[in-house]
């Protein structure tokens, strides 16, 4: 869900005003849509992502941190459309939770066991229980092949882009509030 932006009263005035904004301020509003985003970027980075906390995510390997990007504001006549997002696969279950079965695919990982020697011998028995041949218990693998299983994952939503923009969004409204005073005042 998108989080919404309201404009000031005064704000609002001056665009009911307005018939069709003209381009330069269209332009000056994308323009300071684009400023807040870096700003909010910024401390989504500094305060959501690199600290540890139950609403935060701490950094582990900087992949989900390094992605978090601003798209440029982007006009169509009087609408303008601006993103913060990532491209990381995992982002949007850490913004909005999870509570599913998902599946794991198959894949390796170290085994925790590896180069440890064995707790017992390997014995075979004939018949009648006589041992036929012991041998020591092979090495574990280093590696061992997790098959594909299904699992329930639950965690909970951390909301890390979208507090931010509700936090910030005061300043986000006198960003553009003071973009269409300044342009209007410039055009009079």
């Amino acid at each position: 869900m998108p989080t919404q932006i309201k404009i000031d009263t005064n704000a609002e005035a001056i665009m009911a005003r307005l018939r069709a904004a003209p381009p330069r301020m269209v332009a000056a509003i994308a323009s300071a849509l684009d400023l807040q985003n870096q700003l909010s970027v910024g401390i989504i980075d500094r305060e959501r992502l690199s600290q540890r906390g139950p609403t935060t995510l701490g950094v582990v390997t900087n992949r989900l941190r390094g992605s978090i990007r601003a798209s440029k504001a982007v006009a169509n006549g009087t609408a303008i459309t601006s993103a913060i997002g990532s491209n990381v696969v995992y982002a949007a279950v850490h913004e909005y939770g999870i509570d599913a079965m998902v599946t794991v695919r198959e894949h390796t990982r170290k085994n925790p066991h590896a180069g440890k020697p064995g707790s017992a011998a390997v014995v075979t028995l004939d018949r009648k229980g006589h041992i036929i041949r012991r041998a020591a218990r092979p090495p574990a693998p280093a590696t061992v092949t997790i098959r594909a299983h299904q699992m329930h994952m639950k965690l909970p939503a951390r909301a890390y882009i979208r507090g931010v923009l509700e936090q910030r969004a005061p300043q986000y409204s006198l960003a553009i509030s003071d973009a269409i005073r300044a342009t209007w005042e410039g055009a009079n």
